[in-house]
């Protein structure tokens, strides 16, 4: 359910995106817009990465009062640390966006400052939704916020599809504005039928452990943080080229898209069960847990990825068509394929940080951020002016290596034996997915649309009938939903 609900938000978002190219085009302004959102998109993950990282803090929730009390500290010292990093967004807005958009034109700094200026509140938003999220996932109470989720990024569409159309890009961030607005209200409402008081307090903010606090916020989030800032570091290497920031960031949403829909879900659905394994037993747990939930993740992205690799081409002319020239398309569908090993590197980064969080190992998980942020800096620019292809291939290289940073500050010397146990873990799901350029071979090169989705339709088919018959343990527990304990099964 939860993965259903992130692929929901992720189509949706993937419909703001869309409606950029649809209504305005490519052009100054649309980079723009591209470029602020994605620094707007580094800070407020923290949001998102709240999610997970506050429910260690939140101690097992088998002791309802003690559960219940330190959520709702945790709430309000989080509403401070949103207030001040959406004001901080604001205030240096007029700073950032030249250096966003340097080598682009006035109107791509003008559009980049507004939507700073219109995301900064956004920032606040999601920080409080998100510690209100991770309450209800610490409570195992998933479908709730993912829901909430959902309904935001639908408004939060049909907002900015109706200012895009008078404002330009700039109308994309105030339905986004909209859509934060509604998902912590609607937080708040849902958890305030539990009794809990979400009204920030004073009393927090001159506390003497309010900087521990938030030095625990942003260390528990620092790795989803730096994931999201080497978008700003890839954009800001192509800022200059005509077209490129725009295709860029379309091909990382699509890599995205594969992550939050196997190793996002599987990482936060698990992770209550993780902190209580880990709590007993240590990066032995750790080991346990990664090894049991690794084929759930692979099982899901095997198949995204050489289907896409397989079909993608045919179905980015379908949705595209009308909107781009077909030079764009090609080059769209290259920096996606590119971006595939970027895409592995994501998901174990995400499983070994989850451990790292569950761990309560802050200081390496900081370590780690700061590590992998340098090694995609010095990836990407020693690339500048060699192509986008050539930035998102350094890209992958840099997410493999900081992927191998997390498993060594989790697992330390056994790391080698950790790698060979996910290598062992992901290799039935990638033998099933080559059905997918099998069946691209029997429609031929370049079908049509609809070849192309009859191709994927019966390769997916086929793939999951070979998942449930060939490898059980992990087919029929998707079929029959999780959770349910069947001899044999996991």
């Amino acid at each position: 359910m939860v993965s259903l609900g992130l692929l929901l938000t992720s189509f949706i978002g993937a419909g703001q995106a869309f409606l950029l190219v649809f209504i305005v085009g490519e052009g100054e302004a649309t980079e723009g817009f591209l470029a602020a959102y994605s620094l707007y998109g580094a800070v407020a993950l923290l949001g998102v990465s709240l999610r997970r990282s506050l429910v260690p803090l939140l101690g097992p929730s088998s002791d309802a009062a003690s559960f219940s009390e330190r959520a709702g500290e945790l709430i309000s010292r989080t509403w401070f640390v949103g207030a001040a990093l959406g004001g901080a967004v604001m205030l240096c807005s007029p700073f950032v966006a030249p250096a966003l958009t340097s080598g682009s034109s006035s109107e791509a700094e003008r559009t980049a400052l507004f939507t700073l200026l219109l995301l900064g509140p956004a920032v606040h938003l999601q920080i409080r939704a998100g510690s209100v999220s991770a309450m209800l996932n610490g409570a195992r109470r998933f479908p709730s916020s993912v829901g909430l989720y959902v309904l935001s990024s639908l408004f939060a569409l049909a907002s900015g599809a109706l200012f895009l159309a008078v404002l330009g890009p700039v109308g994309s961030a105030l339905g986004v504005l909209f859509g934060a607005c509604l998902l912590t209200i609607g937080h708040v409402v849902l958890v305030r039928r539990y009794g809990l008081v979400t009204r920030p307090r004073l009393v927090h903010m001159a506390d003497p452990a309010q900087p521990k606090i938030v030095s625990f916020l942003m260390a528990g989030s620092a790795l989803g943080i730096a994931q999201q800032l080497t978008l700003t570091l890839a954009l800001g290497v192509l800022a200059a080229g005509q077209g490129s920031v725009t295709l860029y960031a379309y091909a990382y949403f699509l890599g995205g898209l594969m992550s939050n829909i196997s190793s996002y879900s599987v990482a936060l659905v698990t992770l209550p069960d993780s902190v209580e394994l880990i709590t007993r037993s240590g990066v032995a747990g750790a080991r346990r847990q990664l090894d049991t939930v690794s084929p759930f993740v692979f099982a899901v992205l095997a198949p995204l990825l050489l289907g896409f690799l397989s079909f993608g081409e045919s179905v980015l002319e379908g949705v595209f068509g009308g909107a781009l020239a077909p030079e764009s398309i090609a080059s769209l569908y290259a920096l996606a394929v590119s971006l595939e090993p970027m895409v592995i590197g994501v998901s174990v980064f995400v499983l070994g940080g989850t451990m790292l969080l569950a761990l309560g190992w802050r200081g390496r998980a900081v370590t780690v951020a700061i590590s992998s942020l340098g090694i995609h800096a010095i990836a990407l620019w020693s690339v500048a002016g060699l192509g986008s292809i050539a930035v998102a291939l350094a890209h992958s290289a840099s997410t493999l290596t900081a992927a191998l940073l997390v498993l060594v500050a989790v697992f330390e010397f056994s790391t080698p034996s950790v790698v060979a146990m996910l290598v062992r873990r992901a290799l039935p799901a990638f033998a099933m997915a080559v059905v997918f350029p099998a069946t691209a071979l029997a429609v031929g090169s370049e079908p049509s649309l609809w070849r192309g989705s009859l191709g994927l339709i019966a390769a997916t088919t086929l793939y999951a009938l070979m998942l449930v018959r060939l490898w059980p343990d992990v087919g029929r527990t998707f079929l029959l939903g999780f959770g349910r304990s069947r001899p044999g099964h996991r």
